[in-house]
């Protein structure tokens, strides 16, 4: 049986008619839940509701950041929240919700903003006194300069780019940017992605490292 994903944009078609012939079958790394879920490795992708979730944990509370999101191999230093999960599955999982890759920045080129379909980003928890918390990510973001929690805003499904054979989103294991980056899986789109010393995390508020987390990416409908 096929099993290999295919990471780039190109894949939406092809992975969803895949989905639908081949989910139910035990050797398949997408499971079909019901009707509308599915489960991609630890990625669950609800269509009727467009929104995916899977697991992750906080990384950091305090010093700056250019991430919210990375894998196990990223940039740790810089970042709120780590997951194991693929960002090659991640990005095959909201291509299935339906979105479609947006406008990459282009590299060195900081006047190109971040198109595309939007997305809200949410992060839940258990807090010390066994309490659900669930908080979208831009409040764990402190903004320095005004010193204040980031602004509520949507985020943007870039997809990331291949490159010659390497999905660069892989590679860099960079999923959620807050800083400029052309290979990012998803991007803030707002002007402040050009300077790197704007965003530190918010140790107000989040708990402390090493705490589970689940993510959720919701499709935004404007």
């Amino acid at each position: 049986m096929y099993k290999k994903l295919v990471t780039g944009c190109i894949i939406s078609i092809v992975i969803f008619s895949y989905v639908c012939i081949y989910a139910e079958t035990t050797d398949s790394l997408l499971i079909k839940l019901d009707e509308n879920t599915y489960k991609l490795d630890q990625i669950t992708i609800d269509l009727l509701n467009k929104e995916i979730s899977f697991p992750a944990k906080f990384n950091m509370n305090r010093g700056l950041i250019e991430t919210i999101l990375v894998g196990p191999q990223g940039p740790l230093h810089e970042t709120v929240l780590v997951t194991p999960v693929l960002p090659s599955y991640i990005q095959t999982a909201l291509l299935m919700m339906g979105l479609e890759c947006g406008q990459n920045m282009e590299l060195g080129n900081y006047d190109i903003f971040p198109r595309g379909d939007s997305v809200l980003v949410f992060a839940s928890w258990i807090d010390s006194t066994g309490r659900e918390m669930i908080e979208r990510v831009e409040r764990f973001i402190w903004n320095v300069p005004e010193r204040r929690e980031m602004l509520q805003t949507h985020w943007i499904f870039l997809g990331s780019k291949i490159i010659g054979d390497q999905f660069m989103a892989e590679l860099d294991q960079n999923i959620i940017r807050t800083y400029h980056d052309p290979f990012a899986i998803i991007h803030s789109p707002l002007i402040t992605i050009t300077d790197d010393t704007f965003y530190e995390a918010n140790e107000k508020l989040i708990p402390p490292n090493g705490t589970k987390a689940q993510i959720i990416i919701k499709a935004f409908m404007k």
